[in-house]
């Protein structure tokens, strides 16, 4: 009978060894094109995207992903094209300069989207045969406008939802620092260093 021989240490890692060195000898080659591919990905996606949710493109994944949009999103699917362009463009300019990311104003602006889904389910009448069809804020602005409907009454809910729809754009788009110095001029004063 023969004893196997247990295989070395050096045995055992190379197969990810030789892995981890083909994915560094691929990011040394693409590394500096990584960006601009993903950009381009995300933008191709964005037009694929948009492309399907106004019928004129099909496939079976396309189709599986605009029905789910449009029944989950309802108009607010348009978002979804407008990020992933978004991303698009900035994957591509970030490879000139890096950029810095501002996160409570990406915060801000994902509420104000989540806010804008409630908003055109509340002028869609709250109506979930509709936001099943993929109209108006879809299931979700149609379960956020409802959540808000009956915590707070119908007027007070659709009140509070505006202000805080207002609220979360000026945040996302930094318009208070604009608005403050409008104060300030307005009041005929210089604005007061911090």
């Amino acid at each position: 009978m023969t004893k196997a021989t247990p295989r070395s240490s050096r045995e055992k890692e190379a197969p990810a060894g030789v892995w981890l060195d083909c994915l560094r000898r691929l990011r040394e080659y693409f590394g500096r094109f990584g960006r601009d591919i993903l950009g381009v990905i995300l933008m191709a996606g964005a037009v694929l995207v948009l492309l399907g949710l106004f019928r004129l493109s099909r496939g079976l994944l396309l189709d599986w992903l605009c029905a789910l949009l449009r029944e989950w999103l309802g108009w607010g699917s348009l978002f979804v094209v407008l990020f992933l362009a978004l991303g698009g463009w900035l994957a591509i300019r970030s490879t000139r300069a890096p950029l810095r990311w501002p996160w409570g104003r990406v915060i801000a602006l994902e509420l104000a989207v989540f806010l804008t889904l409630a908003l055109l389910a509340m002028l869609g009448s709250s109506s979930l045969a509709r936001a099943e069809v993929g109209g108006w804020g879809g299931r979700i602005g149609w379960s956020l406008a409802l959540l808000f409907d009956r915590l707070f009454g119908p007027l007070f809910g659709g009140v509070l939802l505006v202000l805080g729809w207002l609220f979360a754009l000026a945040s996302g788009f930094n318009l208070w620092e604009r608005l403050e110095s409008w104060l300030w001029r307005q009041a005929g004063e210089s604005p007061r260093p911090e």
